[in-house]
């Protein structure tokens, strides 16, 4: 986990209220401490990925088998020299750190709200995320 670093997070979501989900891109900033590392790892749990990019060229992805609390690992294949990583995907309805209200639900009753939850292990569900 030490041989890469992740130096910053530029993520761009779109939030649709009628279907209840985010829809966006993740990217990632790296710093490789090991030139040997040929892969990032991210957390994801109830994700859904369309797509992955190294240095703004599509990449190979595969999110491997889901474990129960944890999720699923993304793992994305890197070079030597990768300077950022891009994930694109949306969240799902088994998004967990996400809590929808309708209108009706607010004090005001005229917009919905959303509001997250990433303690302890829930942000995975909102945004890909280093491994913890």
């Amino acid at each position: 986990m030490d041989d890469v670093v992740f130096t910053h997070l530029q993520w761009t979501i779109d939030i649709d209220f009628d279907a209840r989900r985010l829809v966006g891109t993740a990217e990632y900033s790296l710093e490789l401490k090991n030139k040997d590392v040929r892969s990032v790892v991210l957390d994801t749990h109830h994700l859904s990925v369309s797509r992955a990019s190294v240095d703004g060229q599509d990449a190979a992805f595969e999110l491997l088998p889901e474990h129960e609390v944890f999720g699923r690992a993304l793992v994305i294949p890197i070079t030597a020299d990768a300077k950022t990583v891009k994930v694109h995907y949306a969240t799902t309805d088994a998004s967990s750190g996400l809590q929808w209200l309708a209108k009706e639900l607010t004090a005001g009753k005229t917009h919905p709200y959303l509001f997250t939850q990433c303690q302890a292990i829930h942000a995975r569900s909102i945004v890909p995320g280093a491994r913890a």
